[in-house]
């Protein structure tokens, strides 16, 4: 199936399995949130937007420093291993 070829019994076989957990965590995490913000949804609001900030900017935080780590190893290896010109300049 698709461009991995991958069986459909299989796929659907796990497939069922990864749907069937989100609905059960996600449905558990509205029950216990609804529990605990009951009296003040706003609080529940604020805390659901601060999670998902805080680990989107973690994500990115991460995304850019390794981005930046392979750009700087890789001028790395490019600058070993070319014979030196004084006429050269890097392009950015």
């Amino acid at each position: 199936m698709g461009a991995v070829r991958h069986p459909l019994r299989s796929f659907t076989f796990f497939d069922a399995i990864a749907t069937s957990s989100w609905a059960v965590y996600s449905g558990l995490i509205g029950f216990f949130g609804g529990m605990a913000f009951e009296n003040d949804p706003i609080k529940g609001l604020l805390l659901g937007l601060g999670i998902a900030l805080s680990i989107t900017a973690v994500v990115e935080i991460v995304r850019w420093v390794r981005k930046k780590r392979a750009i700087k190893a890789s001028r790395n290896v490019f600058l070993r291993t070319r014979p030196f010109d004084p006429a050269w300049q890097p392009s950015v």
